[in-house]
């Protein structure tokens, strides 16, 4: 008798193998994530809320055998690894003109439920205070990851690419002028940095 549940997992399973791959072919290392949905976690424990790497201490899946093997099946998603890159986590107000501006020159994906939109930049691209003072958080190595596009959580729905890494060739942004314009428009001891409009920031930056 047909399975139908069986076809499906399998193909998803195969799916995030192919996935999973196309990353560490590219130099790209990731992680196993275990996403809790429905007040349940993969990994078995009962106190989970947020999506988590499955072992901390263990090292990035960075081969083909290894990423194969990690997700033959559909109970683990994959965790981008900031290892060898910076990711930008910009709010909205920053992160649509930033990305109008950038347009297929950075890999960028979107988290639809929080509008927060994440650039994938060369280390070392914005100091960490400057992108605080706009209202972004920096994500960056050792420890740093990201959900890769694709997946679905319950607290960001399922984060999308806008620019796929391949149109850039896996190659992150190497920061030119655009994200100084933006950025260092905020003097973060100023007494109206943290409430000064983001699209009035923005505009004035690229105008």
């Amino acid at each position: 008798m047909f399975d139908l549940f069986s076809w499906a997992a399998g193909r998803h399973a195969n799916r995030l193998q192919r996935l999973a791959v196309q990353y560490v072919d590219h130099d790209w290392p990731i992680a196993r994530l275990a996403v809790p949905r429905n007040g349940l976690c993969p990994c078995e424990l009962r106190e989970c809320i947020d999506p988590h790497l499955v072992h901390t201490q263990s090292p990035a899946i960075s081969t083909t055998t290894m990423a194969e093997n990690a997700f033959c099946s559909t109970r683990w998603a994959i965790a981008i690894l900031a290892r060898d890159f910076d990711v930008l986590e910009l709010p909205a107000q920053l992160g649509a003109p930033l990305h109008h501006h950038l347009k297929t020159q950075c890999p960028t994906s979107i988290a639809p439920t929080t509008r927060r939109w994440q650039f994938f930049v060369t280390a070392g691209s914005v100091p960490r205070d400057q992108l605080a003072a706009a209202g972004g958080r920096l994500i960056d190595s050792p420890s740093g990851w990201v959900i890769a596009p694709g997946t679905y959580t319950e607290g960001t729905g399922r984060t999308r690419w806008l620019t796929p890494p391949y149109v850039t060739h896996w190659r992150p942004y190497q920061r030119h002028d655009a994200i100084d314009a933006v950025l260092t428009r905020i003097d973060p001891s100023g007494p109206t940095a943290p409430t000064r409009p983001g699209s009035n920031i923005v505009a004035d930056a690229l105008a």
